[in-house]
């Protein structure tokens, strides 16, 4: 066996400056905003998790299905610490790591074409199919993932470079440990048939074909079957996960009933996830994001794209030195051939989950370990273009394509926080601190929708939580599931993994942020709405009790390295702390909020004039007779919904005779 070795190089041409390329690609396209950015999605109850109990926690809510990963994140939580803004430039630097992996893997396997292997980590890195590259702390895990899947495989493929028993033993047992990424994410499984794919056309390429190479290269790979086959009987025998969708045993099941069936519709799956993966992840992002875009986004997107392409354009120059191997149909067939069955490799166990491929912002995440095999296979698609020049100019399309669709992308990400940083913060002003077991809603502008209840209650625990040993708070999103509940007053429970999460809406607080105006926080007895406002929202203001807000002893502020800076005192910041003196009747605190708004001479959005009604009920407890007609001439022509609720003077015995004045001097003529 030792004579199989002596075909493959020793010393491979190496340059630094893909390398540097990749590092510049990764920085513009992922580096540049990062101080703007912040937490979303999962992100939240993983946070919340490692901040109330650390590995403890993190464990228990992933113990049902992948209680590994819950590992992995306790352990990055201890590594990465609060920052939101250094979570970001963890998986920042993850990312960067699955690059340079993967070029090093695809220079072992093509080692005379340093151009097309530079260019296919480069179509990976700049991939536009996977749009939640803004999830830190969720996606940090897929990228551990990935980084010792590669490891794993590069460690397999470097056996083939060595003599030296001790070393070759060393790097099969490397290869050994990092196959570890299975049990963090059991669908990237598809890595193995990777593994062996690459390792069996690298040892054919170097031995020329030669008898025997085969069954040479069968008895170094089989050791690595060691782990995958210890991982399959933990998984299938010993360990029972309690979803559906990574429970083996109720997978088997479906195959058992009805196998053709079952079999059939996974290939079809899996060639129409192929086809999203490798085709359309280029052009239905980019047309998504552009219907959101505005001017200076994408105007920045093209700059960064076209510096993109000019690091890609600078690392080709200076790869010219190296000879390419000669470009013929074989290279070209191999290419195609290799990067086809690595996605799909890739993609049969989500296939086999019965999960899809999808643009959105949730089900896009299967494509992240399938781009690997989808750039070897495009590489080897744009290999076959006859003329360099159009060879070239693909990839430099297709480079501006992802980073141009990238950055659109992380654009909607930026605005998406600044949506929920200003909901919260405006929220911690207007309710300083909440009776326990306060039921919140919160709803935002239809751009960013929050999808999960924890979306709600992780944050809002972060500002108010007084123990890490139960939900301070709870909370809902307006779901189809959950609207009835919560209209009904009832008491709503989730599970949430291993965390039981009830929530009554008998203590519930409705609070609705639109993309114009402040966050309204609603009060049952003296609604006043947003012009337009959501349908869902409007069905469950009624369940909203102000008195759920205390302020006798004020929570801490929001946590500056979650919720970002403390936004600045601006209209809103007025307009949340007169609804808080409304509520108490504080003369005191009136008097200086109408100095401050005059002084600053402040105004609510075009279309959020009621927003002046607390300021109004304010000039009535100052007995202030002359900012009162002057706000009050300021509502008078857009007061239309807000009267709506008071039609006669019958409708307004349930409010105060303040409140009382406030209808009859802007809703009566």
């Amino acid at each position: 066996m030792s004579k199989f070795v002596s075909s493959v190089p020793r010393k491979l041409n190496f340059s630094a400056a893909p390398y540097i390329g990749l590092t510049v690609l990764n920085l513009l396209l992922f580096g540049l905003v990062l101080s703007s950015l912040g937490l979303y999605r999962d992100d939240w109850y993983m946070y919340w998790a490692a901040k109330m109990g650390g590995i403890a926690y993190t464990h228990k809510l992933f113990i049902v299905d992948r209680p590994y990963m819950g590992l992995v994140t306790g352990v990055s939580s201890m590594l990465v610490g609060d920052s939101a803004l250094v979570w970001h430039v963890y998986a920042l630097v993850l990312r960067l790591a699955t690059a340079v992996l993967f070029l090093a893997i695809l220079r072992l396997v093509w080692p005379s074409l340093p151009r097309l292997t530079y260019a296919m980590a480069a179509l990976y890195t700049v991939y536009p199919g996977f749009l939640q590259h803004s999830i830190s702390i969720t996606y940090s895990n897929h990228y551990i993932t990935i980084v010792l899947g590669l490891l794993s495989i590069w460690f397999t493929l470097k056996v083939l470079d060595t003599e030296n028993p001790l070393l070759r033993l060393t790097l099969i047992g490397a290869s050994i440990a990092t196959t570890f990424y299975l049990f963090i994410y059991e669908y990237m499984i598809g890595f193995e048939a990777v593994r062996l794919l690459l390792f069996l056309y690298r040892a054919h390429t170097f031995s020329k074909g030669k008898p025997g190479w085969f069954r040479k290269s069968i008895l170094l790979w089989l050791p690595t079957l060691i782990p995958v086959a210890i991982f399959l009987y933990w998984r299938i025998f010993r360990f029972h996960s309690e979803r559906t969708e990574t429970n083996f045993g109720a997978i088997i099941d479906n195959l058992q009933t009805q196998p053709a069936l079952t079999l059939l519709t996974m290939l079809k799956s899996a060639l129409s996830d192929f086809i999203a993966a490798t085709f359309s992840a280029w052009y239905i992002p980019l047309k998504d994001a552009l219907r959101e875009a505005n001017g200076i986004e994408i105007l920045l997107s093209v700059v960064i794209g076209a510096l993109a392409v000019l690091t890609v354009y600078w690392v080709l120059r200076v790869l010219r030195a190296e000879e390419d191997q000669p470009r013929n149909a074989s290279v070209s067939g191999a290419l195609i051939s290799v990067g086809a069955l690595w996605a799909i490799a890739a993609i049969l166990p989500v296939s086999f989950a019965n999960r899809r491929i999808e643009f959105t912002h949730m089900l896009d995440r299967y494509t992240l370990h399938v781009s690997l095999g989808a750039a070897v296979f495009l590489a080897g698609l744009i290999s076959l273009l006859p003329a360099k020049n159009l060879r070239r100019g693909a990839f430099f399309a297709l480079t501006f394509i992802g980073v141009f669709a990238g950055m659109l992308t992380t654009f909607h990400y930026i605005r998406f926080w600044e949506a929920e940083k200003s909901a919260w913060w405006q929220l911690y002003w207007r309710a300083p601190d909440l009776q326990e077991d306060t039921a919140l809603v919160m709803q935002l502008p239809p751009r960013y929708q929050l999808a999960e209840g924890y979306e709600v209650w992780a944050p809002a625990n972060l500002i108010y939580q007084k123990h890490p040993e139960d939900l301070y708070i709870q909370g809902e999103v307006l779901a189809d599931e959950n609207i009835d509940g919560i209209r009904n007053r009832e008491t709503l429970t989730k599970n949430m993994r291993k965390f039981i999460i009830v929530s009554n809406y008998a203590q519930g607080l409705v609070s609705s942020l639109q993309e114009n105006g402040c966050l309204h926080v609603y009060d049952r007895d003296w609604l006043i709405p947003y012009p337009n406002e959501n349908s869902r929202v409007q069905e469950v203001v009624s369940i909203s009790n102000i008195s759920q807000i205390v302020r006798e002893k004020p929570a801490a502020a929001p946590a500056k390295k979650v919720f970002g800076t403390e936004p600045e005192h601006g209209w809103c910041y007025y307009y949340q702390k007169a609804g808080l003196a409304a509520q108490f009747g504080d003369k005191t605190a009136f008097a200086d909020l109408l100095n401050q708004v005059d002084e600053n001479k402040l105004n609510p959005d075009i279309g959020a004039e009621l927003e002046w009604i607390p300021f109004l009920e304010g000039t009535i407890l100052l007995e202030d007779s002359q900012r009162f007609a002057l706000i009050a001439k300021k509502l008078k022509d857009s007061s239309g919904e807000f009267c709506q609720m008071f039609p006669d003077s019958t409708t307004r015995g349930a409010i105060t005779a303040n409140r009382q004045r406030v209808v009859q001097v802007i809703c009566e003529p």
